[in-house]
């Protein structure tokens, strides 16, 4: 049963988990503003209300390439995980 129903249910998982990549950088920028915890998302935030738009352009392509990454990074795993998309 744990063989069929971990091969079946990876896919949707790697995808999910790629996706909210992108949420997590959300979230922390959230978290960071409440509790003022130093980090990207607090420099985003700081950087914003300071006008320093160099700083706001790199963190917002770093967030980016990290979800792009990702994504590509879970395409390149999908021939692993299910034989069926291997080229023949």
């Amino acid at each position: 049963m744990v063989g069929y129903a971990v091969r079946n249910a990876i896919l949707p998982i790697a995808t999910n988990f790629a996706i909210q990549l992108g949420y997590v950088f959300g979230g922390a920028l959230f978290v960071e503003i409440v509790f003022e915890w130093p980090g990207a998302g607090y420099l985003l935030y700081q950087s914003m209300q300071d006008e320093d738009y160099p700083i706001v352009q790199a963190l917002i392509v770093l967030a980016a390439t990290a979800t792009v990454t990702a994504n590509f990074a879970v395409k390149a795993i999908y021939p692993l995980l299910d034989p069926r998309l291997r080229g023949g």
